[in-house]
């Protein structure tokens, strides 16, 4: 009479055991996968708003002193045009302008005195967005320029 536990093979339990092990496997690596799209996410973010910040504190360097020694001038100045792509829209602090590569991104261009001196102006830039997390911080980017 043979034995039935000379077959060669795994037992039932043995299955299960392995497919609970690979379960908890590909759980732990889905969960990789996601956070690392979040993270690719919020970096592309971090970067299309630099970028953004950078080109508009380019442009604002790039008007004449006197120009932008007054708000009102920088609203109003011909030369301050919308990028392609971006609505810009007057606003009490400067100008403000749309970003419709962020999920609701604007930004804002304000140009103040530095601490009072007539000859040297502050160029801020702040972008925000609506990211994938709530603690998501705003780019901002400043210069100074002398007259």
């Amino acid at each position: 009479m043979k034995h039935l536990r000379s077959r060669s093979g795994f037992t039932l339990v043995e299955l299960l055991i392995s497919c609970v092990i690979l379960g908890i496997g590909m759980v732990a690596l889905l969960h990789l996968y996601m956070v690392s799209m979040w993270s690719y996410q919020k970096a592309r973010y971090i970067a299309l708003a630099t970028v953004r910040a950078q080109h508009e504190l380019e442009k604002a360097e790039n008007l004449k002193f006197n120009v932008m020694r007054d708000r009102a001038n920088l609203i109003g100045d011909s030369r301050y045009q919308a990028s392609e792509g971006y609505s810009e829209l007057v606003g009490r602090n400067g100008v403000e302008f749309a970003i419709s590569a962020l999920p609701n991104g604007h930004g804002t261009v304000t140009v103040s005195n530095f601490h009072g001196h007539a000859n040297l102006l502050q160029i801020e830039i702040r972008i925000s967005w609506e990211g994938p997390s709530p603690t998501q911080s705003p780019i901002h980017m400043s210069t100074l320029l002398s007259g």
